[in-house]
């Protein structure tokens, strides 16, 4: 007989696979730790325009859905990364960076790094935002030394369609995420396993 595990069990199942799988990447590619943990000393791209990219999914992401402006402008704060890369030097495993802005205009700049599974693998870059609609949220985000989806907090991916609601029905959580392909279609991928850390711009 086959056993299933329970949610939280099968939850905490899928995040060790995810970091374990990216991890395991980049050591064989040569990777230092560094590159895992998403430590840098400077962004890749000059902060004005990483800024300028985030602010163009912002827009691309309120024409496919007006409502999530709503959501944007009473949340905490929001994490933009306009390019997340699928593959390139390490097959498996995707970076990226972004702008956090939070209600006060405040910015900060994080890396994302991930492993890529399944459909992600074939989808080159993509563009992630989290939303995070608690001020308690957020400061145990800025307060930690690198954010680990779902172990350090839960994301709630939304993939609406165009018109779509979104409200009480829709929003779970304190932290929810859209991910947007580069033509603007929302879809829904796990975050699980993915990390974030803190760079310097």
């Amino acid at each position: 007989m086959t056993r299933t595990l329970p949610p939280a069990a099968m939850q905490r199942r899928l995040v060790c696979q995810a970091l374990a799988g990216a991890a395991v990447l980049c050591c064989a590619a040569g990777l230092p730790a560094a590159t895992w943990a998403g430590a840098a000393d400077k962004l890749v791209l000059d902060a004005d325009e990483l800024d300028t990219r985030c602010e163009a999914v912002l827009a691309r992401l309120y024409v496919r859905n007006p409502g999530a402006r709503a959501l944007v402008g009473k949340s905490s704060g929001v994490l933009v990364f306009p390019d997340v890369l699928a593959g390139g030097a390490v097959a498996g495993v995707e970076q990226g960076d972004g702008m956090m802005r939070g209600a006060g205009g405040d910015k900060a700049y994080y890396r994302l790094v991930g492993a890529s599974l399944g459909v992600q693998a074939g989808m080159g870059s993509k563009a992630v935002v989290l939303v995070f609609l608690t001020e308690q949220a957020l400061e145990r985000f800025r307060a930690s030394q690198g954010w680990t989806v779902g172990v350090d907090g839960s994301v709630s991916i939304l993939s609406l369609g165009i018109g779509a609601s979104v409200d009480s029905n829709t929003v779970r959580g304190d932290i929810v995420g859209f991910v947007l392909t580069n033509s603007g279609i929302m879809i829904n991928l796990s975050l699980v396993g993915t990390r974030i850390t803190r760079i310097e711009s």
